[in-house]
């Protein structure tokens, strides 16, 4: 960036009425930093990286870009996605080291500022990404992370269909959930792996034998299993009804569903770890909620570990954005 500290002079260029001079002094800001991201590019080349060690060109080649290997920069033609300047952020820690800050719309602050990516491959070439279809889209957004509204958003002025036109893909209802006896196979390998763990956990914090602690185990699996089998479909539903794949959830959301799942368990299991103990409803609620914050982890990670084993069929564009 050659930005920094241009701002105070801009403003009082603009309250002496001198547009001309603010206009003038953005402009140098500008090319100043587009000059400096071509002197770094070809020190890279020459020396840091020193792929082309030789390298003499003129002024015309460079403008030509007749060295070897690419500057794409995001939001330009040849990466459309703004959104992976975060990437360099955060791998460069920019903002600390230089100054140099992305707004929320992943804008450059000061607005004198190159950003982009090195590609020293011989066969690296300057490209336009054309128009995408909805599928293309889908997949990207899948591998980013984003919702599908949200790629749209960033990726708007490549798509080459009408988001507006989304009745083409097929409505909530037509959104596979998992059968009653998968379910019921996710209950049984979720509480047996679950059991053996709490039985073995709870002898040990409490010096009690492991046939009482695993009899304990295995009382609350079983009313576990009951809620698990409630619970899940009552999600699920719930998914379906606001147009998401179930076994397609983000992380937030699978950790929002991790824990909906052990509160509702605390307040079934803490009279009956009260009465088996007999402890107070103090000492029984400080085990249920460590259980419970040990379990919400358990929880996740089982659940993803079983959509990717178990993953359910679903027909083309099932699901809404």
């Amino acid at each position: 960036t050659a930005g920094i500290g241009i701002d105070e002079h801009v403003a009082r260029f603009e309250a002496a009425h001198d547009d001309y001079s603010a206009i003038v002094l953005k402009a140098l800001a500008d090319r100043l930093a587009e000059a400096l991201a071509e002197y770094l590019h070809a020190r890279v080349r020459r020396e840091f990286w020193a792929y082309e060690p030789q390298e003499r060109l003129s002024n015309d080649e460079l403008i030509a870009e007749r060295y070897r290997g690419i500057r794409p920069a995001p939001g330009y033609p040849a990466c459309p996605d703004h959104t992976e300047k975060a990437k360099l952020w955060s791998l460069l820690d920019v903002e600390a080291k230089i100054g140099l800050r992305l707004t929320e719309s992943y804008a450059m602050f000061p607005t004198a500022a190159v950003s982009g990516f090195y590609f020293a491959h011989p066969d690296a070439r300057y490209f336009s990404v054309g128009k995408i279809a909805r599928d293309q889209l889908e997949s990207y957004a899948q591998r980013k992370g984003m919702s599908i509204g949200e790629a749209e958003r960033w990726l708007a002025p490549i798509i080459g269909y009408d988001p507006g036109g989304r009745r083409r893909c097929l409505m909530s209802t037509d959104i596979v959930i998992r059968t009653g006896l998968d379910r019921l196979r996710y209950a049984l390998l979720f509480e047996g792996i679950l059991v053996v763990l709490t039985g073995i956990v709870v002898s040990l914090l409490t010096d009690r034998s492991l046939f009482d602690t695993g009899a304990l185990a295995v009382v609350l699996s079983l009313i576990a299993l009951a809620v698990n089998f409630v619970y899940n479909y009552a999600f699920d539903r719930f998914d379906v009804r606001h147009g998401r794949v179930p076994t397609a959830r983000s992380r937030n959301w699978r950790i929002a569903h991790a824990v909906g799942f052990e509160f509702t368990l605390v307040c079934v299991n803490l009279p009956i770890i009260m009465r088996w103990l007999d402890w107070s409803m103090w000492q029984a609620l400080a085990l249920d909620v460590t259980a419970m914050a040990a379990v919400v982890v358990y929880t996740y990670w089982f659940t993803l570990a079983y959509d990717h084993l178990f993953p359910i069929e679903q027909p083309e564009g099932a699901g809404l954005p």
